[in-house]
């Protein structure tokens, strides 16, 4: 976690030692969600939290035009509340062509993945 927000850490480098204290440790790490790069600076022996991040993986009922996708549970079940970023209408407009190409004939599977409550 940097600055409360789940990264992969991309970066890391450390200073030696001053007179005055212990050696510092520069991290950097982009958002697991945004991809925004987030950079903190600590002492060495300092901990960080570390965020549980869970991946799943469902097959695609139905991707809509106000961005919704609609997956199918391992216990089939629908969900249907799943809205892709809106900003991003590129990547939309991408899997809407490999889902609209493709379901008829095989399974378009859809990862998930969550942190934080997210």
């Amino acid at each position: 976690m940097i600055k409360d927000h789940p990264c992969k850490i991309s970066e890391y480098s450390t200073a030696k030692p001053g007179k005055h204290g212990s050696a510092k440790a520069t991290i950097v790490g982009l958002d697991i969600f945004t991809g925004k790069k987030y950079e903190d600076t600590a002492p060495t022996g300092a901990t960080m939290s570390v965020p549980d991040v869970f991946k799943e993986e469902y097959e695609v009922a139905d991707i809509d035009d106000d961005h919704f996708v609609s997956v199918i549970l391992d216990d089939g079940s629908l969900k249907t509340d799943l809205k892709l970023p809106e900003a991003d209408q590129e990547t939309f407009d991408e899997l809407k062509k490999v889902y609209d190409e493709n379901h008829s004939h095989s399974s378009v599977l859809f990862t998930i993945q969550r942190s934080c409550g997210v």
